[in-house]
């Protein structure tokens, strides 16, 4: 195989095992009230965010070194394995901030989904 088609697949897969953060997501509360607008709800938010944030330090630990030796086969590899671990690390934080009371969604969403929710919490 040509050595420029090897390069450029192993780029594709490393930049596709790279997990990036979408910088258009915030966290909504899942009762829809807003936790910019109220001062106790932030500090709540700050609260609980932290912890997950913890949560997602102490899952990182336990997580395994991923060596490369310097080979274009054991770099993509290893890229892989980070995003994969990346990706799990995701998780945890997400599924602690929902236990939270929180969910990641797009900006532009966020008043509809919002909205959604109060309408579901008021049917309790």
């Amino acid at each position: 195989m040509n050595r420029s088609v090897v390069v450029a697949l192993s780029g594709i897969l490393f930049l596709c095992a790279c997990q990036t953060v979408d910088q258009n997501q915030i966290w909504l509360r899942t009762d829809g009230k807003s936790q910019t607008e109220n001062p106790t709800l932030y500090q709540q938010f700050d609260i609980d965010r932290t912890i997950c944030v913890g949560e997602t330090q102490k899952s990182a630990v336990g997580a395994p070194v991923v060596y490369s030796n310097g080979s274009l086969a054991s770099g993509v590899n290893a890229a892989v394995i980070r995003g994969q671990q990346n990706s799990a690390l995701n998780d945890v934080l997400k599924g602690c901030m929902a236990q939270k009371g929180y969910v990641l969604v797009q900006k532009d969403q966020a008043p509809a989904i919002a909205a959604q929710f109060r309408a579901n919490s008021g049917k309790k």
